[in-house]
């Protein structure tokens, strides 16, 4: 997926959010701002299934366990992240269950935000009851901005998301702890499906 890196949409991505100056891109509340809010724009059928919107907001901790993925420059960070958040439809998350996990990372430059390294990445969201949504995409963090944007492809999941398809638009922050980083973004995804006769995928 660093391929993405070389195509005009995802750097016109970056440039619009750096864009807004002074402006956050996340407003006050926490919720993504009319920048993010602006890259979401899809089509409301994906192959024949409708679509409706999706909010992810989270933090993220990394896992201590040994694994790096190294960068240009002598830059490393864990391979692996854990999850406390909430995303539409599928409500609180299960922290143990919900990780990231790095598996590439690039560096590069825009003219106009600076240098940035970006990560490609696959994310596991696992909720109440079995249910999953999985992403893959790439994290974008802008050094001189100070916060990161992701891109990420909804690839499928697990109980009322299984083959689920769609994509989500993020920006994270640092804590100012170091602990981790707060995101959030917005989206589409294919309706999830009914609960029929016993919950999809339970034994």
């Amino acid at each position: 997926m660093l391929k993405r890196l070389s195509r005009p949409t995802v750097l016109a991505a970056v440039v619009l959010l750096g864009a807004c100056g002074d402006q956050d891109p996340l407003s006050p509340d926490g919720e993504p701002g009319p920048a993010v809010a602006a890259q979401v724009a899809r089509p409301a059928l994906v192959n024949g299934e409708a679509m409706v919107p999706i909010t992810w907001t989270y933090r993220v901790s990394p896992i201590y366990d040994g694994s790096m993925v190294a960068c240009p420059g002598g830059f490393v960070f864990p391979v692996h992240w854990s999850f406390d958040a909430r995303l539409t439809h599928l409500g609180r998350l299960d922290r143990k269950g919900s990780t990231a996990t790095f598996t590439a990372c690039a560096a590069g430059e825009d003219p106009q935000l600076g240098p940035y390294f970006a990560g490609d990445a696959g994310v596991h969201l696992t909720g109440p009851q079995g249910d999953a949504v999985d992403l893959e995409g790439t994290l974008t963090l802008l050094l001189a901005a100070g916060y990161a944007t992701g891109d990420w492809d909804i690839v499928g999941g697990a109980g009322r998301f299984a083959g689920a398809r769609g994509h989500i638009d993020t920006v994270e922050y640092p804590e100012e702890d170091g602990s981790g980083s707060a995101g959030s973004g917005t989206g589409m995804i294919t309706r999830p499906r009914a609960v029929t006769g016993g919950r999809p995928g339970s034994s």
